[in-house]
């Protein structure tokens, strides 16, 4: 049986996902399959450029074979920064300036992109102040799942005032950089029960209300510049309590404190930004659990693992807690022969937590930077590898014993680094490990982990022995121990 014996309906959701040279492939293999998949080739896309911009503009409204605008088989539209930059005008390289005297070719092509899904707008502000009438024109598309606006003000929130799309589930807003004061909230914010996803870049505290007024949110991100932070301004703290919801991350533990009291129970709380034990991001961690009491919990951590305060008060302040992901670094001043010894102390400091699911990430040294050490340096740094890894190799073990209720562990990174230390892996069991990470490594941006490559992880199912018998260890596949990940941190 062959792909183009099916009927026209079915093959026209098999080819509905593809795009781009993927859809021209498929196009080119016959005239029927060119009739079907040929529309999908510029189902998506992305504008650059003043230039591109106008050579779109021009394609989309032209018609096609079966007599209508090309406009209505896209799905997905981006129009960056750079669409409306002005090649023209002197300035600096890093700080070009920008002409936004286009901007009705964005709002044409729009009223006629009747099934458009995702639409991506940089410099949004800029675009509705030299032709207003693209607020209408975005309010018009009833199909929009997924809405990014950047380099908005909170005049521009007057979009959702009479928001026609009931799809409309992800919306990201992103605030201008350049805000010397805060603005004065202009009108109260509609309900938006169709939003299940929020991300907030830089946001004003009348922006953090939007949260309020999504009665179905499940996911919120909140990220913040530090200087334009928002926690002390009037009503930093205050204001109406926000929905429970699945997943919270921020980038930094002094994010959330700007409105936790707005908050109630989450699912899952990611911070993704570094806390020192030592100058008391751990006291106000447990401050932030105690507000959330979250199932799930990923922080980065810079600790000795000897901070009883702190490790034995978790089980009180988030009772809820099942699943825990930790991503430590070593305390600052470790001799080479300590380099790695306090790992050895991270069962004992969460024996008293009741985890189903636990993940240990030790990145690799000098994550990222140029290999350009003096001999003296790379021999120290490969002595510290050495450490590193067989630190992480024991410790499986160790968290099992100590930690009862445990059923599924994640140990990484442990693929040894030889880029940092620049000489060969003399440990034939190490070498093996090495050998073994490269068929998995994948260099890609992780948004939560701030790290762009991890080269070796390893899940394990924890399982009952014979009577009598110490619990095994059964090595299993990271989409398996990720999933039950997910399953452990769902239930509340």
């Amino acid at each position: 049986m062959s792909l183009l014996s099916l009927n026209d309906d079915v093959l026209l959701e098999i080819f509905a996902p593809l795009y781009g040279k993927d859809a021209l492939n498929v196009s080119l293999t016959s005239k029927r399959a060119y009739t079907l998949a040929g529309p999908c080739i510029a189902s998506r896309i992305e504008c650059t450029s003043p230039k591109r911009l106008r050579r779109i503009h021009t394609y989309l409204l032209a018609a096609s074979s079966d007599g209508g605008l090309r406009a209505r088989i896209l799905k997905f539209l981006w129009i960056d920064r750079g669409a409306f930059e002005d090649p023209l005008a002197e300035g600096p390289y890093d700080h070009p300036k920008y002409d936004f005297s286009q901007v009705h070719l964005v709002r044409e092509i729009l009223l006629q992109a009747s099934n458009l899904r995702e639409l991506w707008i940089a410099g949004f502000q800029a675009c509705i102040e030299r032709d207003a009438r693209i607020w209408d024109t975005i309010q018009s598309l009833t199909g929009l799942v997924d809405l990014q606006l950047f380099d908005v003000t909170d005049s521009s929130l007057t979009i959702f005032d009479s928001f026609r799309s009931d799809y409309l589930t992800r919306l990201t807003l992103t605030y201008r950089r350049s805000r010397s004061k805060a603005e004065i909230p202009i009108s109260p914010l509609p309900s938006l029960p169709s939003i299940r996803h929020l991300r907030l870049h830089e946001p004003t505290m009348f922006a953090l209300d939007l949260v309020g007024r999504c009665p179905n949110l499940s996911a919120l991100i909140v990220s913040f510049i530090q200087k334009t932070q928002p926690r002390d301004l009037p009503g930093a703290c205050g204001g109406s309590q926000w929905p429970s919801l699945r997943r919270l991350m921020v980038s930094e533990l002094q994010d959330v404190r700007s409105f936790s009291e707005r908050l109630r129970t989450v699912g899952s709380l990611q911070i993704c930004g570094m806390l020192d034990c030592r100058s008391g991001g751990d006291l106000a961690l447990l401050e932030v659990l105690r507000q959330t009491s979250p199932v799930g919990l990923y922080v980065s951590i810079q600790t000795s693992c000897q901070e009883p305060l702190f490790w034995d008060a978790i089980p009180s302040a988030a009772p809820r807690l099942r699943s825990l992901e930790l991503q430590l670094q070593r305390p600052s001043g470790c001799s080479i022969p300590e380099a790695y010894s306090w790992l050895s102390k991270l069962p004992a400091a969460l024996s008293s937590i009741p985890l189903v699911c636990l993940r240990v990430l030790v990145p690799e040294p000098l994550q990222g930077q140029p290999n350009i050490v003096l001999e003296g340096q790379r021999n120290h740094g490969w002595e510290r590898e050495i450490k590193r890894i067989k630190a992480l190799i024991a410790l499986p073990c160790l968290l099992v014993r100590a930690i009862p209720s445990l059923r599924y562990l994640s140990v990484g990174d442990l693929a040894p680094n030889t880029h940092v230390t620049g000489v060969p892996i003399a440990d034939a069991a190490l070498d093996a490990l090495r050998l073994k990470a490269e068929d998995f490594v994948v260099t890609k941006w992780d948004e939560m982990r701030w790290l762009d490559i991890i080269r070796m992880r390893c899940w394990w199912r924890i399982e009952d022995g014979p009577s009598g018998s110490p619990r095994e260890l059964v090595e299993i596949s990271e989409e398996e121990g990720e999933e039950a990940q997910r399953q452990i941190e769902s239930v509340n």
